[in-house]
């Protein structure tokens, strides 16, 4: 099957659902370029996002689109407006996986964008369009292989500047040396950048890696706003010795007070309306069976959409887990901690996406629009600060055996709504 229709105006049902069947095929085809058998896992500019690019690029090119790869590595394919004056609007997701996302966070929105674009038929448009596999992600405290999240989307946003090119991976390899290992070149950054004014607008699509859809029996959604974070490293310090010799009593055992620390956590988070607070990983120091440990490093990540509530949580888990820490004898440290704030989704764009959202449906006409927040760092947040930005989440579910997965009738919506959105700017 080929996505491209002749006449826009004669698209139905049955083109959505089949566009839907071939992105889900295309999913699964991007899903076999892992660097991890059995995982989906692809850091920035790895090896197996070469064999992800040649998919993308004939994708893009068998839509109509002309495709280019910018230097920091994001792959645009680009359909021209109805002038070279004619702004841009940039619609996608990222193509770079971090383990156990699953085939669908990021691929999912640029190949909804593709198939969208291929359904447009060659009716002229005021804007021109980018569809966009951003490359980067990894949100959260040290993401990505670089430790910087969202690095596709910096570089498209000018925030991806020179001193970031000595930022080293795990094996020692510099940005910039990863930059040209891929075959690109570093010093044409600048390039990437898009200035303010040069986009029409930004819309990402995405699963929503949530519940909230699934229990409002929606397949999509709007986001009204990405939630703030902050992420902490902190570091226990006690006294350490064999298991079997040192008595209970007066023991100074930094991975029970961390377990204290991770409760504190839970509770404060509770007892605030909406904050999410998580600790994800923890390192023990000897990280032995019989050995009372005597250093513990662990992260802790709390979102929330209104920055002062998220800053009042992680004050209160501060100073009760310092307390914790000398009731026990203990040495707490904040090793380091990143702010990012809130962000709103810009409202003429996300009014425009929901008028799309409004048309007639699939399946049952004038449907009600689900307005959510969006607890997941996405592009969109970085893209904010660039263009005026909405975003669409799409239904997902939770499978023990396979993982996250979509319905093919929510993902034929996704792409309906993108549609109806692009054909919006048609000059006809």
């Amino acid at each position: 099957m080929t996505l491209a229709i002749e006449c826009a105006d004669k698209i139905g049902g049955e083109d959505f659902e089949g566009a839907a069947r071939e992105v889900l095929e295309r999913c699964e085809a991007v899903a076999w370029h892992t660097e991890v058998a059995g995982v989906t896992e692809r850091p920035f500019l790895c090896e197996s996002m070469r064999g992800v690019h040649g998919l993308v690029r004939q994708w893009m090119r068998d839509a109509g689109m002309t495709v280019r790869r910018d230097a920091v590595g994001n792959i645009l394919g680009h359909r021209a407006g109805k002038s070279f004056s004619s702004k841009t609007l940039v619609i996608g997701s990222h193509l770079d996986a971090v383990a156990n996302e699953g085939k669908y966070a990021g691929v999912l929105g640029v190949m909804v964008g593709i198939a969208a674009v291929s359904l447009l038929g060659r009716g002229a448009l005021e804007v021109g369009i980018d569809v966009v596999g951003f490359a980067g992600d990894g949100g959260g405290l040290g993401g990505g292989r670089f430790g910087t999240p969202h690095l596709g989307s910096l570089g498209m946003t000018g925030q991806l500047g020179r001193e970031a090119w000595g930022l080293r991976d795990k094996e020692g390899i510099t940005l910039e040396e990863a930059i040209r290992r891929f075959g690109l070149h570093p010093e044409e950054l600048e390039f990437a950048a898009r200035k303010k004014g040069e986009l029409a607008g930004f819309v990402e699509v995405h699963v929503e890696q949530g519940p909230m859809l699934e229990e409002a029996g929606a397949a999509v959604g709007v986001v009204k706003s990405i939630m703030g974070q902050t992420g902490m490293q902190l570091r226990l310090v006690g006294g350490g010795g064999h298991g079997g010799t040192l008595p209970m009593k007066g023991r100074r055992d930094a991975l029970a007070g961390a377990a204290d620390a991770i409760l504190v956590v839970e509770t404060c988070a509770q007892e605030m309306e909406g904050v999410v607070a998580t600790v994800g990983r923890m390192e023990c120091v000897p990280n032995a069976a019989n050995c009372v440990p005597s250093e513990v490093r662990l992260t802790v990540d709390v979102r929330h959409e209104d920055d002062t509530v998220r800053e009042n949580s992680v004050e209160c888990m501060l100073t009760t887990i310092q307390q914790v820490a000398r009731d026990r004898g203990l040495g707490m440290e904040l090793l380091s901690r990143t702010d990012t704030g809130a962000v709103a989704m810009e409202m003429e764009m996300t009014a425009r996406l929901i008028d799309a959202m409004r048309g007639e449906t699939v399946d049952s006409g004038g449907r009600s629009v689900q307005k959510l927040v969006n607890g997941a760092i996405q592009d969109a947040a970085v893209m904010a600060s660039n263009a005026p930005t909405a975003m669409l989440l799409v239904r997902s579910a939770e499978d023990a055996e396979r993982g996250v997965r979509v319905n093919c009738e929510d993902v034929a919506e996704a792409i309906r709504v993108m549609h109806a959105l692009l054909r919006s700017y048609s000059t006809a």
